[in-house]
């Protein structure tokens, strides 16, 4: 037969959830402070040194009950600064993805302007057609993120790089192509099917774009 083992529950009273523990903590203190007192005792008769008792009886009980004071303020709050600890972390992580998307969407305003500088000459049409490109580029990238079984919102978006305009622009310009409802959901059933509803869109855009009549309506 085989035996089975009795586990035995510890149940929790008041000696055992408080004063155990804190007489633990006390004793602990207690002993920091004997260990400093004798210590700093050895240390003053090999250099021949006047001990003032009263002194070290003073500096040893404030010591050991500074020791207790900590050891008995981990045990009963650790858990309370773990969890603080915590949710500062994952907040400083949101903080750091928005800090990160703003960054990328000044790099991407200050090489725009250079590039005005550089090619004042560029026409409005030109302009278009790069704003119709990256805008195709941005919603394909939704597309394949949501595919990919993640999340494509704006701050799962922005971690992987992506401004907040060009990631609004990508899902107007899915939405305008039928490829995504009005609750942001990506209803093309597959990235071939999302990418041809873009290229029909597009194709069109692209048309009113060269003969200038174009009107961004996504």
């Amino acid at each position: 037969m085989i035996e089975q083992e009795k586990t035995t529950q510890i149940q929790v009273t008041w000696e055992t959830a408080i004063i155990i523990p804190l007489t633990q903590n006390i004793v602990g203190g207690l002993a920091v402070g004997v260990f400093l007192a004798v210590l700093s005792y050895v240390w003053a008769d090999i250099n021949t040194l006047p001990v003032e008792q009263n002194t070290l009886i003073h500096w040893a009980l404030i010591v050991g009950a500074a020791v207790t004071c900590a050891a008995t303020f981990l045990r009963f709050f650790g858990d309370d600064v773990g969890l603080l600890a915590t949710a500062y972390r994952k907040g400083q992580c949101s903080r750091d993805a928005e800090v990160a998307a703003l960054q990328l969407e000044l790099r991407a305003a200050l090489d725009a302007q250079k590039a005005v500088e550089v090619n004042g000459t560029k026409s409005a049409t030109d302009k278009q057609q790069e704003l119709l490109h990256r805008a195709k580029r941005d919603a394909m990238k939704l597309v394949e993120v949501h595919f990919n079984g993640d999340s494509i919102s704006r701050a799962a978006m922005a971690g992987r790089g992506m401004g907040r305009w060009d990631w609004e622009r990508a899902n107007q310009l899915l939405k305008a192509a039928g490829a995504m409802d009005g609750d942001g959901n990506i209803t093309a059933r597959t990235p071939a099917q999302a990418q041809q509803a873009l290229d029909q869109r597009l194709a069109t855009d692209k048309t009113l774009s060269q003969e200038g009549t174009f009107t961004t309506r996504w």
